[in-house]
């Protein structure tokens, strides 16, 4: 079953050189929020943790993303700015509804 994802790009914060895959979540037609692995320090060491739970992780831009709800539980000090990101994509849901 192909998953639908809608990639949002967050603008680049003014004199700051930000990539964009590091500004990017993505979010699946199920509401399911996806982050860059990278939020959580080191992007190899996020995915083999995620590999260890067997929780799925999407590829974009070269680089990995994984579900908000797994990095926020798993690297605690992620938590505050996932759920700053999933409350963002929900509004951003319904807006677009």
């Amino acid at each position: 079953m192909k998953v639908e994802i809608t990639w949002l790009v967050v603008d680049k914060p003014e004199g700051k050189r930000m990539p964009e895959w590091s500004r990017t979540i993505g979010v699946t037609d199920k509401g399911q929020v996806y982050v860059p692995a990278a939020m959580g320090g080191n992007e190899q060491q996020v995915v083999l943790c995620l590999a260890w739970d067997g929780t799925d992780c999407i590829e974009h831009l070269n680089h990995v993303f994984v579900p908000a709800d797994w990095m926020a539980k798993e690297f605690p000090q992620t938590a505050e700015i996932c759920k700053a990101i999933l409350l963002a994509a929900q509004q951003v849901i319904r807006e677009q509804k």
